[in-house]
């Protein structure tokens, strides 16, 4: 009879940290998707022009040797952009462990971006990092984010909280099976990008050139 009472506690306690959990959850993302979404542009003809495109990285092949289909959506969208005249310099930042840099340089290049208009940053292996190392590192109070709409939100969240004047460029989602991984993951992401900023004062982890 003494066991019920404390499991009833032990069932409650569960329960309201799970709530406060989900509560903690949908209200990051709740407020770093309300107050950015105006500056997600979905044309390329409507985005304003900035000097610097900030291409964000991802591994350009994933399991089984597939190529990543994120990728290629970021390349085509960066290459887009230089195209159309909205940015003159893409700085490509990613994890150099991963090649990610020198891979999206490639692909640019394939797809007629000029090498004088291509710069390396291998030391972007966190948004944040790219982001604080684009004003710092790279000198950019204006900038254009290059990625995909799930990730623009917390990318133009992170830019605006290091003082820099960000638009970002959302090409057209992926199919369902390529999107689900990445989007529950960013759910998480952006409780933590503002448990960063707001909590743990979290640094880049490189801030040398």
């Amino acid at each position: 009879m003494r066991r019920r009472p404390f499991k009833k506690i032990v069932v409650t306690s569960l329960v309201i940290g799970w709530m406060m959990f989900l509560g903690v959850v949908f209200g990051c993302n709740i407020w770093i998707i309300a107050s950015t979404r105006s500056q997600v542009y979905y044309d390329v003809s409507s985005i304003p022009f900035n000097d610097d495109g900030l291409v964000l990285g991802t591994g350009k092949l994933v399991e089984k040797g597939r190529v990543n289909q994120h990728f290629v959506r970021r390349i085509d969208a960066a290459a887009a952009l230089y195209r159309g005249g909205k940015v003159k310099r893409l700085i490509l930042s990613g994890d150099k462990g991963y090649d990610e840099p020198m891979e999206m340089k490639r692909a640019l290049l394939q797809r007629g971006v000029p090498e004088s208009a291509l710069v390396l940053d291998n030391y972007g292996s966190r948004t944040l990092d790219s982001v604080v190392r684009a004003r710092d590192v790279f000198k950019c109070a204006r900038l254009t984010i290059i990625s995909e709409r799930f990730h623009d939100f917390r990318a133009l969240f992170l830019s605006r909280y290091f003082g820099i004047d960000a638009v970002a460029y959302a090409p057209d989602d992926l199919s369902v099976r390529w999107m689900v991984r990445p989007t529950a993951r960013e759910y998480l992401a952006r409780v933590k990008a503002v448990l960063d900023l707001y909590v743990l004062n979290t640094k880049p982890a490189v801030n040398a050139s």
